[in-house]
């Protein structure tokens, strides 16, 4: 599948990184910077792209964009569709990332 990413600003501090196949948006996350930290505010797959392996190019996309800011972390909320948790878990806490008992997930940059 070949797939493109685009960054779009939103903000001084924002960006929407889309994922792109033919022309058509078919995923994205949306991040913002705020005190030395990236904020994930979003991160979706289109229906029928979910097992592609584009939510894990995605989130690296934004760990990309993370450490081009000199963040020292990047962390969000998670709220998975319902029956995509375990899914969702797995690629985050592969990733290095520390969940809390609220679901919010933190990963220190700099450690893989």
């Amino acid at each position: 599948m070949e797939i493109i990413f685009k960054e779009k600003p939103l903000s001084k501090t924002g960006v929407e990184i889309t994922a792109q196949k033919n022309g058509q948006e078919v995923g994205s996350i949306i991040l913002s910077k705020r005190d030395g930290r990236a904020l994930v505010g979003y991160i979706g797959v289109k229906t029928g792209f979910e097992n592609n392996n584009l939510g894990n190019e995605l989130l690296e996309e934004g760990l990309n964009w993370a450490n081009e800011q000199n963040c020292t972390e990047i962390g969000g909320t998670l709220t998975p569709k319902p029956g995509s948790e375990g899914k969702i878990l797995k690629m985050i806490k592969k990733r290095g990332f520390k969940i809390d008992k609220k679901g919010n997930a933190r990963k220190k940059l700099g450690q893989n």
